[in-house]
C-alpha cells in the first residue's frame, strides 16, 4: 500500500494522467487505426469531435468515395482513323501537318500510311507501338495513360477536395485546347478531359470513365460524367463552388465546366484553359442540374 508523501504523488499523477487523456480526446480524435478515410462507423465519434472544416470527407449517399489511388489504365492507346486525343496531336506535328483539330482524320492516315512505307511497315494508317516509334515523336506511346496525381490526404476534408479541384484547374490555365485532351505536360485538354484529371486529383475515381476511354472516338466524357449514376446532382440554382456545369445544344451535352463562385467558371475552350463569367461566355442552354463531384459531407 502507498502512504503519505508518496500517495499524495500517486493521486496526482493519476490526476494529470485522466486530465491529459480528457484533453487528447478532445483535440486529437482517435480514428480506427485501419479506417484510412476517417468514414467507418467506428470512426464516427473521432470524425464529430472535429469542426466540420476539418473532418474527412465522407459522402452523404451512394456517391463516388474517397479513394487513396486512381484506378490504372493498361499501355498506351493504338490510334485507329476517328481516334482523338494529345497524340493524335503529337503524331500530326511530327508528320509536319501543323496545328489541326486533334482527330485521326483522312488526311492524317495518308501521312501515317506515308511514313510507315518509307520505314517499311505495313501501311495500314493505325498507329501502333512500332509506327509511333519510327515517327521519332520525343514522347512516350504511354504519354495518354497520364492521370493526375492524387493531391490531397486519405482523411481531406470536403472542402479541401474542392479545393484542389479548383486549384487543378486554374493551374492549368494558358494551356492550349486539345481535342480529346487530358494533359499533361503542356499538351492540353478539352473541356472534359480537365474535369476528369481535377477530379482524380481530389481523390474521387469515377469508374468506369477514364482517360483512355476519354479519347475514343464516339466517347464523351461529358456526357458520361453527367449520367453517373454515383456522382450527386444538384439544381443549378443550388450550384457551388467545384460543382461541374453542363452546356448543350439540340438537347445533348456539348460542354463542360467548373463553377468558381461570385459568377465565374473555369473551361478548356478554344483557344486553351481559362477563366470566364456568364456574362461573356457564348451563349447556349445550361442543364438545369450541376454535378457535385465531392458530393454533400455525411452529417454524422
Amino acid at each position: 500500500m502507498i502512504g503519505g508523501d508518496a500517495a499524495v504523488a500517486e493521486n496526482a499523477w493519476r490526476s494529470s494522467c485522466a486530465a491529459y487523456q480528457q484533453w487528447d480526446e478532445a483535440y486529437n480524435p482517435k480514428f480506427a487505426p485501419y479506417d484510412t478515410s476517417g468514414c467507418l462507423p467506428e470512426s464516427a465519434k473521432a470524425r464529430m469531435k472535429l469542426p466540420p472544416e476539418q473532418r474527412p470527407w465522407c459522402p452523404n449517399g451512394n456517391y463516388h468515395i474517397p479513394v487513396t489511388s486512381i484506378t490504372p489504365v493498361g499501355g498506351g492507346a493504338t490510334l485507329y482513323p476517328g481516334w482523338n486525343g494529345v497524340k493524335v496531336g503529337i503524331i500530326q506535328h511530327a508528320l509536319g501537318l501543323g496545328s489541326r483539330w486533334e482527330n485521326l482524320d483522312a488526311l492524317t492516315v495518308r501521312a501515317v500510311k506515308a511514313l510507315q512505307r518509307r520505314a517499311g511497315l505495313p501501311a495500314n494508317g493505325v498507329v501502333d507501338r512500332r509506327t509511333w516509334d519510327a515517327a521519332n515523336t520525343g514522347f512516350s506511346f504511354d504519354i495518354d495513360t497520364w492521370q493526375a496525381p492524387i493531391a490531397v490526404s486519405p482523411r481531406a476534408s470536403r472542402q479541401q477536395r474542392v479545393e484542389q479541384m479548383v486549384n487543378f484547374a486554374l493551374s492549368r490555365q494558358g494551356l492550349p485546347y486539345t481535342w480529346g485532351g487530358a494533359g499533361d505536360g503542356g499538351l492540353g485538354y478539352d473541356c472534359s478531359g480537365l474535369m476528369l484529371q481535377a477530379i482524380y486529383s481530389a481523390g474521387v475515381d469515377p469508374q468506369p470513365i477514364n482517360v483512355l476511354h476519354h479519347a475514343e472516338p464516339t466517347y464523351r466524357t461529358s456526357q458520361q460524367l453527367y449520367k453517373d449514376p454515383y456522382l450527386q446532382h444538384v439544381p443549378l440554382s443550388q450550384r457551388q463552388r467545384g460543382d461541374l456545369l453542363f452546356w448543350t445544344s439540340g438537347g445533348v451535352i456539348v460542354h463542360v465546366a467548373m463553377d468558381l463562385g461570385n459568377g465565374t467558371f473555369v473551361e478548356a475552350n478554344l483557344p486553351g484553359v481559362r477563366v470566364r463569367n456568364f456574362t461573356t461566355r457564348n451563349p447556349g442552354p445550361i442543364l438545369g442540374q450541376v454535378v457535385r463531384p465531392i458530393a454533400e459531407d455525411r452529417p454524422y
